[in-house]
């Protein structure tokens, strides 16, 4: 399973016990050097 680094939700009514419910308002993906090489 691929996570983002970071993940933000705005309204607390998509989330519950088992996560986001719905699409998350903001999504990143932090790239290092090292990640370029894979």
């Amino acid at each position: 399973m691929v996570e983002p680094d970071i993940v933000v939700v705005c309204d607390k009514s998509k989330l519950d016990d088992e996560g986001c419910k719905g699409a998350p308002d903001l999504i990143v993906e932090i790239i290092s050097p090292f990640d370029r090489l894979k």
